[in-house]
């Protein structure tokens, strides 16, 4: 869902692009924790960073999650950071 604003940045400036899951305890939707022992995201994070700015999202690993609804996810670096526990997120 992110890759178009991703090559649209890349062709300006050169960016820092970082991301990750979250796990959570929705065992509604870990259909292979079973056969693979594998559990399902239950969202992923990604952040963008271009000239010192970052654009974060939280997106859910749901069908609800449409490109067309990218805005809905974008959330700041606070509650990013709140939310994966990490605080090297920030940019300089």
């Amino acid at each position: 869902m992110t890759k178009k604003i991703t090559e649209c940045y890349r062709g300006i400036n050169e960016l820092l692009i970082i991301g990750g899951v979250l796990w959570g305890n929705n065992l509604n939707d870990d259909f292979f924790t079973e056969s693979h022992g594998v559990k399902t995201p239950d969202a992923f994070w990604k952040v963008i960073i271009r000239n010192d700015r970052p654009i974060d999202w939280i997106i859910p690993n749901s069908v609800d999650a449409k490109k067309n609804r990218l805005d809905d996810y974008i959330v700041t670096i606070q509650e990013l950071e709140l939310v994966t526990g990490r605080t090297s997120l920030k940019t300089k």
